[in-house]
């Protein structure tokens, strides 16, 4: 990936000391939108749980719309068409199952509009990133720093794309760990820690993401670590 030479010249800015329908995939399911109503009918078979958190994202579908629309706007950028975020309560939930569809209805209320724009801003710079297209990450970076949701995966997505010899310093000074929420920013802090050899660190932070390269990262951590207590103990043993 083509490194940025200063990682804070990205953003223009010195460098700084809900419940999210996500997750699962809706081409998993047939669905419906229509006049405040939405229907998901599976593919295969899911616990309920999932079944509702399914339906509760079509429902959502206009509102993460609206989200797109206005980013769309405030940052005069075309956005990828498979890239979406709402943060928004539901309320009135209700829901029944006619001919194996899961029908729902309920009040969709976006309560703070810049989280969401904050939210996807920060999901379409990663997108970019991976596309090596540097050129609309600016804007998009500038304004997930100003929001305190996405502040820490705005963070990480400027080391992960800063010259290795600048990442950790970066990453030191403006990081507040606990706070990243994105699987890809997870996993690029952890790839910068392991350089480092933090695996303590490296351990804590992947137990919070369960893609499949993060348990590979945790299981690096965790293999390397015991390597390394095992050489202390060994050397403990051969000063006696």
């Amino acid at each position: 990936m083509k490194r940025i030479t200063l990682a804070c010249a990205l953003v223009g800015l010195g460098c700084m000391s809900q419940p999210t329908l996500a997750g699962i995939a809706l081409n998993q399911f047939d669905t419906h939108y229509s006049e405040g109503e939405a229907a998901v009918r599976p593919q295969r078979d899911f616990p309920d749980s999932l079944l509702h958190q399914a339906c509760r994202r079509v429902l959502t579908g206009p509102a993460r719309l609206e989200v797109r629309d206005r980013l769309a706007e405030k940052m005069q950028l075309t956005l990828p068409e498979d890239t979406g975020f709402i943060v928004a309560d539901i309320t009135d939930y209700r829901s029944w199952i006619k001919d194996k569809w899961l029908h729902c209805t309920g009040t969709v209320t976006v309560k703070d509009w810049p989280q969401n724009l904050a939210g996807l801003a920060i999901r379409v710079a990663w997108y970019h990133a991976d596309q090596n297209e540097l050129e609309p990450l600016r804007p998009l970076l500038k304004l997930a720093l100003e929001h305190s949701a996405t502040t820490a995966d705005a963070v990480a997505l400027i080391a992960h794309l800063a010259p290795m010899e600048q990442q950790l310093n970066y990453l030191d000074a403006n990081l507040k760990p606990e706070q990243l929420t994105m699987p890809a920013s997870i996993k690029a802090v952890a790839e910068i820690w392991l350089q480092q050899k933090r695996w303590e660190e490296i351990i804590r932070l992947t137990e919070r993401c369960d893609t499949l390269a993060c348990r590979r990262l945790q299981l690096d951590a965790k293999e390397q670590k015991e390597i390394e207590d095992a050489e202390k103990v060994d050397d403990l043993s051969s000063y006696f």
